[in-house]
């Protein structure tokens, strides 16, 4: 039986003129893979219409005539938009109509419908925006490191903390299954013990005390010297990093371009090293790893870049893919599960902690 990736036509800034080109290349070279369509039925009907027939076969419309813009809060979209094209999308989901389902929209919304539809796995209070980044030390290359949380929760607890440092251990496990103890690391401005303020420390003692490999702090300036497989952080530090890291890589992209044009020697200079430069970069450049984990729930969800183009959200397509043909949930499930505790177990440890 096909897979079937769930895609929310209208999320994104580009909506249907990013998702539906996007989607018509990932068909084409995923012929396991069919498609659902979830938005509008005048927009994508007459788009489906003109596909070659092998491929119209392999995709499904499915009318959502509501859209959830970036403006709305997660209230607003779980409470007036019942017929949303990301909220349709997700549902497919737990109906097991879908395998997956990719979005580019309010990342507010995603994660809230997410939570209340699919809901999250014991023992998690809250899911998180996990990605898989790549080491870019020269010592220690095609490796990658997984980093948590990107944006889904701006304000943590230690325990929240907690438990995206073991949900990043059962994704690390899943996608690098040769490791079976990855280093678990949390960002903080320094590697002390008493650097950083109450909430890493507090959160450095509960998963001090658990049976991850736990190895302390690691500063911004290590991030991606492959120190640690798994890095955890909260929601607002974790996206500024990821923001931060993206726009620091396109500005000096456009100053070495420029700099190349300057005189006749450069831009020889420039030819000369365009490979290497084009090589060096992709690692940098938010298209080549568009596509990132809501991590702790029942069901796949991906989030695009809300600004991805075409190759970006194709992108997002083939990351999903990939998770649904690896089994990806259930691995993460199975790693998941030999590490969560008790109740008891937990609340012994924040009656130490406290």
């Amino acid at each position: 039986m096909a897979f079937s990736i769930a895609v929310d036509v209208m999320g994104g800034d580009f909506g249907p003129g990013s998702t539906l080109p996007a989607t018509r290349l990932f068909l084409d070279r995923n012929m396991a893979f069919n498609i659902h369509l979830f938005g509008p039925i005048s927009i994508i009907e007459p788009w489906v219409d003109c596909l070659p027939p092998l491929l119209k076969k392999r995709v499904q419309c499915f009318h959502a005539p509501e859209v959830i813009d970036n403006q709305l809060t997660p209230k607003e979209a779980i409470r007036r938009y019942k017929n949303s094209s990301m909220r349709l999308a997700i549902e497919s989901v737990k109906n097991r109509v879908s395998s997956a389902v990719v979005s580019g929209g309010n990342t507010g919304a995603l994660m809230a419908l997410s939570n209340i539809i699919l809901q999250t796995l014991p023992g998690i209070a809250r899911p998180a925006i996990a990605k898989s980044l790549p080491v870019l030390s020269l010592d220690a290359p095609n490796r990658n490191i997984v980093m948590l949380d990107l944006g889904a929760n701006v304000e943590c607890t230690p325990e929240n903390l907690f438990d995206f440092a073991l949900l990043g251990d059962a994704l690390f496990r899943s996608i690098c299954p040769a490791v079976k103890n990855p280093v678990v690391k949390i960002l903080n401005i320094g590697v002390e013990e008493k650097k950083g303020h109450q909430l890493v420390r507090d959160a450095a003692d509960l998963i001090g005390r658990s049976d991850l490999c736990f190895e302390g702090f690691i500063e911004p300036t290590e991030l991606y010297s492959g120190q640690a497989d798994v890095i955890v952080t909260d929601g607002f530090t974790g996206n500024a990093v990821l923001k931060t890291t993206e726009g620091l890589a396109k500005i000096f992209k456009e100053r070495l371009q420029h700099t190349f044009k300057q005189s006749i020697v450069q831009m020889f200079g420039g030819l000369f090293l365009k490979g290497a430069i084009k090589k060096n970069f992709a690692d940098f450049d938010p298209t080549h790893h568009n596509g990132a984990f809501i991590l702790g729930l029942n069901g796949v969800v991906i989030k695009s870049h809300g600004n991805a183009t075409i190759q970006g959200f194709l992108r997002a397509l083939d990351f999903a893919a990939e998770q649904v043909s690896h089994g990806m949930l259930n691995q993460i499930r199975k790693n998941f599960s030999s590490h969560l505790k008790t109740d008891e177990d937990i609340m012994s440890l924040q009656t130490d902690l406290h």
